[in-house]
């Protein structure tokens, strides 16, 4: 087994009891980001969903992918089933491309990327051999699809790559190029052209800068950066603001979330926020346009809740306003109305739905905690450990 990874570190001086019941390492060899949580498992809440939009959780624990149909009017989320998804204590990271054809899915475990098709009411069906290898002991994490739909990125944490796939007309993938050279890649986002990939290394504490060619390629550009200006962090998701001006990376150690400059493509560090570490462990990521002001959030899976940052002139943070309970939340995203926002919920097997902008209970917040809707009707006795979330544009 290789050394507990920086996330496992913060649980590492728990006293046993909370370790018992609380957070532990992930159970297979190799190096891994997130930890895993022994949940307690929630009934599912009554949902009034119609057909629209859909939402996908990878459940980490007994290695399935939850389908949804989501009610674009109330937020609420309609469990319709359950995919297999590899091995068990694998799927994490998962995107749907832009035409919301396909989705594909990461097992850590497997060293595999998973293909699906994406059929109405939210069915999803394994397509060509259900999956590619990613490599023996890549260890895929998370995934990026570019705004084209042509390409997928994978950061392979177990290994230290990136790996490049073309998507083809039937959604299945073409090995396109293995980037090496990395620690421990997690985190990635896409600027809006297509036509930069921004990575975080995890283990180096840096955030890299790729140039994506017409073909797909990348080209490292420019030196790798330290996460906290000055020194190296441990860099996790990231976002960039709707202007495209401002590129927002959380540290899962320091409980903080960094702020870049990338008007000149290569990012220039800015601040961190708070001004002060946390033990927050904030991991997902994902940006409210709100008709009051543009947010980023965050899940804090230790803090069981959400942050609100809003955005200040020249991409500053406020104070963050906390939110939510929430057992360990992991994934995070925003519905494509910025209405409504979703947390997976590691420690409950659960999803949480959160409105956005609405008054909770009587002042405007804007992030208020609406309900929670179970990922399983009978999750494991251990849990299904929920992940990561994603919904259909």
């Amino acid at each position: 087994m290789s050394k507990l990874s920086p996330v496992l570190k913060i649980f590492a001086f728990l006293p046993p009891l909370l370790l018992l019941v609380g957070t532990i390492g992930v159970l297979s060899c190799g190096k891994s980001i997130y930890p895993t949580v022994t949940p307690t498992n929630t009934s599912s809440s009554t949902a009034t969903a119609s057909p629209g939009t859909m939402a996908f959780v990878t459940n980490f624990n007994d290695a399935k992918i939850s389908e949804f149909t989501r009610n674009t009017n109330t937020g609420n989320l309609k469990l319709v089933g359950t995919v297999a998804a590899g091995s068990k204590q694998g799927p994490k990271g998962l995107a749907i491309t832009p035409n919301n054809s396909y989705l594909y899915a990461t097992n850590f475990k497997d060293g595999t990327i998973l293909e699906y098709s994406i059929g109405s009411g939210a069915v999803l069906t394994p397509i060509g051999s259900g999956s590619v290898s990613d490599g023996s002991g890549s260890g895929p994490e998370q995934i990026a699809i570019s705004p084209n739909g042509n390409f997928l990125w994978a950061t392979n944490f177990g290994n230290g790559t990136i790996s490049g796939w073309s998507i083809n007309s039937n959604g299945t993938l073409t090995s396109l190029q293995t980037i090496t050279g990395l620690n421990g890649p997690f985190g990635m986002t896409i600027n809006s052209a297509g036509t930069i990939l921004y990575v975080s290394d995890n283990q180096a504490g840096t955030i890299y800068t790729f140039t994506i060619s017409s073909t797909g390629m990348l080209a490292q550009n420019g030196s790798a950066v330290p996460s906290l200006g000055t020194s190296n962090g441990s860099p996790g998701l990231m976002v960039i603001d709707p202007t495209g001006s401002f590129l927002y990376v959380d540290d899962l150690t320091n409980g903080v979330v960094s702020l870049f400059n990338i008007t000149s493509v290569n990012p220039s560090f800015g601040a961190f926020y708070p001004t002060g570490f946390t033990t927050n462990v904030p991991v997902g990521m994902a940006i409210a346009s709100l008709s009051s002001a543009t947010y980023v959030l965050t899940a804090n899976q230790n803090a069981n809740n959400t942050w609100a940052f809003q955005i200040l002139n020249s991409g500053v943070l406020n104070s963050p306003i906390a939110s939510g309970s929430v057992s360990a939340p992991t994934g995070l995203v925003v519905d494509p109305q910025n209405a409504f926002a979703y947390t997976a919920n590691q420690g409950s097997s659960s999803v949480g739905i959160f409105q956005l902008n609405v008054a909770c209970p009587s002042t405007i917040t804007p992030v208020c905690q609406i309900g929670t809707v179970s990922t399983e009707k009978n999750p494991p006795s251990g849990g299904s450990a929920p992940f990561g979330i994603v919904l259909t544009n």
